[in-house]
Formats: C-alpha cells, sequence, structure tokens
C-alpha cells in the first residue's frame, strides 16, 4: 500500500529527493511506508550538538551523509568519497532524525 499521497506536496517532493539521492550514491536503506520512516544502517563519524547541530554518518567507509540543522529545513549532503559529486538536500525541518545504533532513523 503506498500512503505517500497523505503527504503535503513539499514532503512529497523532499522524500522522492531523499530516497533518489541515496539510490545515485550507493546506500542501502529500509524504507517503511506505513510508518513514515527509512532506515539507514552504520554509524556516526562526528556529531556536534552546539548552535547548530551537525551529524556525520557513514555507510561501508565510503558513503557519507552530512546533516546540519538550520532555518530553512534540514540540510543534508549525501556523498561516495571514491566519488565525491555530492548530493545537496533541503528536507522539511518537522522531519525527526536520530541515530538509533545501528541505524540512522528518519521520520517524515
Amino acid at each position: 500500500m503506498n500512503l505517500i499521497w497523505v503527504l503535503d506536496e513539499k514532503s512529497r517532493k523532499a522524500l522522492e529527493d531523499f530516497l533518489e539521492a541515496l539510490d545515485k550514491t550507493g546506500i542501502k536503506y529500509e524504507h517503511n511506508q506505513e510508518r513514515f520512516m527509512i532506515k539507514i544502517k552504520g554509524y556516526v563519524v562526528r556529531a556536534v550538538p552546539f548552535i547548530i547541530p551537525e551529524l556525520k554518518f557513514e555507510q561501508n567507509k565510503s558513503k557519507r551523509i552530512h546533516i546540519s540543522k538550520s532555518s530553512e529545513g534540514i540540510k543534508v549532503r549525501i556523498f561516495d568519497k571514491k566519488k565525491p559529486m555530492p548530493i545537496d538536500l533541503t528536507l522539511p525541518i518537522k522531519w525527526n532524525i536520530e541515530f538509533e545504533k545501528p541505524y540512522l532513523v528518519i521520520n517524515y
């Protein structure tokens, strides 16, 4: 059952762009549409909880996801260190991103 239609246009576009970026860089993930959740297995390389929180997450020692919050939304940069052509995205600020070892969990 495809529940993506219940999202507003901005969230739906952000989700499509995010999943496409993960696919382009070869990052493996689990997408549970019924729970509005994406899980990415890997580990945290660096986390900075200061004025602008930042998280650097890695999978397979080369695929990286850098996340930071801003007033515009959640800034995400996805790339593979072997082919550093970064993909920059902005996700809606209402999305929740947290690390539940060993997964980066994104609830949209």
